[in-house]
């Protein structure tokens, strides 16, 4: 998925894992059970590492996610395309009061 925001100042600070308030709000998320996050040498490229509850006979699972910025754009990729669902709701916890569009889905 890529996201496009109006500028590149929201690009920047749409997944900053430096603030504490977005990291707590990470953690009380009631879906995600463990979340790790790794930091790339690639400048702008972050790793995170999502473990949830798949509800199938308390079967844990984790799925990767690349995020990189590129100014003003943001690219979220997934292990695979079936997984749309955690990035959307990573969106909701991350991308707060910033407007931006969805160029590919």
């Amino acid at each position: 998925m890529v996201l496009e925001f109006l500028s590149e100042a929201d690009a920047s600070t749409a997944f900053n894992f430096n603030n504490p308030e977005a990291l707590n709000r990470l953690r009380k998320h009631p879906l995600f059970k463990n979340i790790g996050i790794y930091r790339t040498p690639i400048k702008g490229e972050i790793t995170l590492c999502i473990g949830y509850d798949s509800g199938l006979e308390d079967r844990y699972v984790e799925r990767m996610i690349t995020i990189k910025r590129y100014k003003n754009y943001m690219r979220l990729i997934l292990e695979d395309n079936n997984y749309n669902w955690i990035i959307e709701e990573l969106i909701n916890l991350f991308i707060i009061n910033k407007e931006y569009s969805i160029i590919v889905k």
